[in-house]
């Protein structure tokens, strides 16, 4: 379990917590991997094996809300985090407003929905425009 850090962070549990809650017949996905030392099981991986699969279901018709940390800019948007995938946030769909001041957005968690998929680069690309559009008509 030590090696599972950013799993349980992302499922807001201590190891202890998991292991009780596995022993109650909660479901979690592993994903058996090979390395030199033998076969070695991972939730984190997992996660985002069925995290990835679920965001090319939302490119078809997008409803899920999700939280991106903001990681690093460069001059076009941020490379964010979601849940343990890389994804892209361009700096048009950053932010409702225009942004003058990218530094400011580093290391904050915005909400997004997905927007694209770039194959060639196997990128997904976000945006906090396309949340706040979605969630426009629940605010009248």
């Amino acid at each position: 379990m030590n090696k599972e850090k950013e799993f349980l962070k992302s499922v807001h549990m201590t190891a202890e917590e998991l292991i009780g809650s596995i022993s109650q017949n909660t479901p979690y996905y592993v994903k058996i991997m090979s390395t030199e030392s033998g076969l070695r099981g991972s939730f984190y991986e997992a996660q985002k094996d069925v995290l990835r699969k679920e965001f090319f279901e939302q490119l078809k018709t997008p409803t899920k809300v999700y939280d991106a940390k903001i990681l690093e800019k460069n001059r076009g948007g941020y490379f964010v985090n979601v849940h343990g995938v890389d994804a892209f946030l361009p700096g048009s769909l950053a932010s409702a407003n225009k942004i003058i001041n990218f530094e400011a957005f580093l290391g904050k968690t915005v909400k997004v929905m997905l927007d694209s998929y770039v194959n060639e680069s196997d990128t997904f690309i976000v945006s906090n425009k396309r949340y706040i559009e979605h969630i426009m008509p629940t605010l009248s």
